[in-house]
């Protein structure tokens, strides 16, 4: 009894002091997970915000990268569903630097300026790519924009030699069939000659985000935490946030002292105090 007495009385304490939204690591040398950014599977969603929830992979943050660009098809937009590698995150800049991961295909899908929004998106801003100091005095980087084409089977063997990337298109409709992104190349005559493809549709999706291993720097606008790293503290949801249903929650946040919020270790504290006792008899 007095055990059980003693373990619910270190949750409630826990539950007081915001432990469960400790700040977090994929590894030792991963960027620091923290609002608005939280670990899924670890932490509530109450410890972040809509859309900013990470994963750890073998060491590596993941995040699910959602990219609207404009298309050629009139009210229509191109969504990119993404998984990418968080390399840092620069919370008083609210930026992150991260890698585009191979994925066999890339999850697009059509969706229409006259509905809604995708439901909880990140509110990213221009997406950037990461400049080495080498780079710099090469100029303004510019990215290349993509078009959306419809081949025949016989492209799927040598998509690589043609400069085409693969995904699968999900329509408003929602109906998914194959596609593949060709380079908007200012030179078509250095591209070999596609004749077994079909336009579909031109975007301003950059082709270089569909690659793999290329580093791109973006940032968040909402929610702007920026006021509190300015003055030395931590941002967080306000208290009647704190609920299971958080995308109809409240979604104004406040600052906080760090010194009531510790970083916690790479792995999740295992054990209580009572069960220190429980060894110690």
């Amino acid at each position: 009894m007095l055990l059980l007495a003693i373990r619910g009385v270190v949750a409630a304490q826990s539950e007081d002091s915001g432990e469960e939204c400790w700040n977090r690591r994929c590894s030792h040398h991963g960027p620091d997970i923290r609002f608005p950014f939280w670990l899924k599977d670890k932490q509530p969603a109450h410890c972040g915000y809509p859309g900013f929830g990470v994963s750890c992979e073998r060491g590596k943050t993941l995040l699910q990268f959602q990219y609207l660009a404009n298309t050629s098809l009139q009210g229509t937009q191109l969504l990119l569903l993404k998984n990418i590698s968080i390399q840092s995150i620069n919370y008083s800049s609210q930026e992150i630097a991260f890698v585009s991961r191979h994925q066999l295909t890339n999850s697009l899908k059509l969706v229409s300026l006259s509905t809604s929004s995708p439901s909880s998106p990140p509110h990213f801003g221009k997406l950037r790519p990461f400049i080495y100091p080498e780079q710099k005095e090469a100029g303004q980087y510019i990215f290349t924009n993509g078009t959306s084409v419809s081949c025949s089977s016989g492209i799927k063997d040598n998509y690589i030699f043609y400069g085409l990337v693969p995904g699968v298109l999900t329509s408003i409709s929602g109906q998914t069939f194959p596609v593949y992104f060709l380079e908007d190349v200012r030179r078509p005559n250095t591209r070999p000659s596609i004749t077994s493809c079909t336009k579909i549709f031109d975007s301003s999706l950059p082709y270089e985000l569909l690659e793999a291993h290329n580093r791109f720097i973006i940032n968040w606008s909402t929610p702007n935490c920026g006021k509190c790293e300015a003055k030395g503290e931590y941002c967080k949801l306000r208290k009647n946030s704190t609920n299971s249903k958080i995308e109809t929650a409240d979604l104004s946040t406040i600052c906080f002292s760090r010194d009531r919020l510790r970083e916690d270790s790479v792995e999740p504290i295992a054990g209580t105090i009572a069960e220190v006792i429980s060894e110690s008899e």
